[in-house]
């Protein structure tokens, strides 16, 4: 088998930082400065998939039949659990087994709702697009030889600042998604 090359990314999630913490229910957890951009992958492939779902369930529902109607409902109630899904993988994968449980707990023994979990993963899913970067053939103890990571002055946002493609899919994935899970079944 011949080897076609190195696809380690120029620039990676700085693994070196510390992890970020925030407090839930009066409990401070913890997501690992290890995960990465794939947690949001996996996170909006299932969005997407909610959100195709609940467009068919508005197209099949506008169709005169009953049975069009019933297949509506249940794309819809498809549409949810998928969004819920998305929800949960976030958290699993940001959380950990050991946290998870614990999150889980707390949130259920505080009566969160889907619309209060959505905001968690919608928090966390910005605290990991928003994590410093770092070339791949930095140093070991983080020092850039750069000069700037992804951090540096000038990736403040402002009104006016245009979205980057992925800023983009994150804010319709987001915007979509509220309405799914605060959408009654």
């Amino acid at each position: 088998m011949a080897v076609v090359g190195d696809f380690t990314p120029a620039e990676m999630t700085d693994t070196l930082a510390d992890p970020d913490e925030f407090d839930f229910c009066g409990e401070t957890f913890e997501i690992p400065a290890t995960v990465g951009a794939f947690a949001l992958l996996r996170y909006g492939s299932l969005m997407k998939g909610a959100i195709a779902q609940e467009k068919r369930a508005e197209t099949a529902s506008r169709k005169p039949s009953d049975e069009s109607r019933r297949n509506a409902r249940k794309e819809m109630a498809h549409a949810e659990i998928t969004a819920q899904a998305a929800i949960y993988e976030l958290l699993k994968a940001c959380l950990g087994e050991g946290q998870l449980e614990q999150f889980g707990e707390l949130a259920d023994r505080s009566g969160v709702n889907l619309d209060g979990l959505m905001g968690v993963a919608a928090e966390i899913q910005e605290v990991i697009g928003g994590r410093p970067t770092r070339r791949s053939s930095e140093l070991s103890d983080g020092q850039s030889t750069s000069g700037l990571s992804s951090t540096d002055g000038g990736s403040g946002r402002t009104e006016t600042v245009d979205l980057t493609p992925r800023e983009q899919m994150a804010a319709e994935i987001l915007g979509a998604s509220t309405s799914l899970v605060a959408s009654p079944a």
